[in-house]
């Protein structure tokens, strides 16, 4: 996802060089504020589903094996273990739009060993466009431990989140 620009709003002169060299990158304003949007201390959403299975896949399934995943609870745990986080990141969003539901699609492409491969908001089945929202979702997903494939196979895990402002 591309960060949008933080621009000054003014121009610095010769004179503030030491600052200028000193000043943080756009990258960095950035990481700062998802780490701040992370770590808030009175959200005001609240999770409208607690998916008690999601949609996961192991890729190379076979037709005997569909529908089955040899480490879908523990990933569900881990996932809902950073609840209060995932609140965190949401209430971006819900601040801005007090009055809708929100409906992320996370979507997590997992190594056999636990890694994370990929964590990405499917932006095509979510309502949530605020860039700020989706990174924050995006790096919570992907700092979560979660649990190897006993049987070694490399999961794709999809997980909605439904949400609102608390009324």
């Amino acid at each position: 996802m591309a960060q949008p620009a933080v621009r000054s709003a003014t121009r610095p002169t010769s004179s503030d060089s030491a600052i200028v060299d000193a000043a943080p990158s756009d990258a960095e304003l950035w990481k700062a504020k998802v780490l701040k949007a992370r770590h808030c201390t009175a959200p005001n959403t609240a999770i409208l589903n607690h998916p008690d299975a999601g949609v996961v896949f192991n890729n190379a399934m076979t037709s005997a094996d569909a529908g089955f995943i040899d480490r879908t609870q523990g990933t569900l745990d881990a996932i809902a273990a950073q609840a209060a986080s995932f609140v965190c990141c949401l209430d971006v969003w819900t601040k801005l739009h007090p009055s809708k539901e929100g409906k992320i699609l996370l979507r997590l492409t997992l190594a056999p060993n636990g890694d994370v491969k990929q964590a990405k908001v499917d932006s095509h089945r979510s309502n949530v466009a605020e860039p700020l929202t989706i990174s924050c979702v995006e790096q919570v997903a992907a700092s979560i431990d979660y649990p190897a494939s006993p049987s070694g196979k490399q999961t794709i895990v999809e997980y909605p989140f439904r949400f609102s402002a608390r009324p």
